[in-house]
């Protein structure tokens, strides 16, 4: 547009629809400013996909979740407490208290969560090849 010459109807015309474009963010800004997050409500962690969550609500509909920073890591099966943030969306704020974790460790040999207040657990293995206590140990030597 540099160079380009308007009539002073069509830079009035620009001027109206950018007025009219500030107003439309600046109502949508007041909004989600006096709305907010919504209530605080209990949930549970249905799925981990990296920085999002699957958090089942006590009505069971599911929202997709972010945490916050300072929770340390999540599981499958954590009790946490969140607000929503949108139709389908919300923020965890809180984590529950753990009957029980399962890890297992990461790159660094830290533990990390797989799944939380887990009832009962099952270990199931293939009839063949049969399971041999030596192989499994030489693997984990290698």
């Amino acid at each position: 547009m540099a160079g380009r010459r308007l009539t002073q109807r069509q830079q009035g015309r620009i001027q109206r629809l950018q007025e009219r474009r500030r107003d439309r963010a600046d109502q949508r800004m007041e909004t989600l400013d006096s709305a907010g997050l919504g209530s605080e409500q209990t949930g549970l962690v249905i799925a981990h996909y990296g920085q999002t969550l699957i958090v089942e609500d006590s009505a069971s509909r599911l929202y997709r979740c972010t945490a916050r920073q300072n929770l340390g890591r999540l599981a499958c099966g954590d009790q946490v407490i969140w607000q929503a943030s949108g139709a389908e969306d919300g923020v965890i704020i809180a984590l529950g208290e753990r009957r029980s974790l399962l890890t297992r460790p990461d790159y660094n040999g830290q533990p990390r969560p797989v799944a939380a207040n887990l009832d009962a657990v099952a270990v199931v293995l293939a009839p063949e090849p049969e399971p041999s206590e030596r192989r499994s140990r030489n693997r984990a030597n290698t």
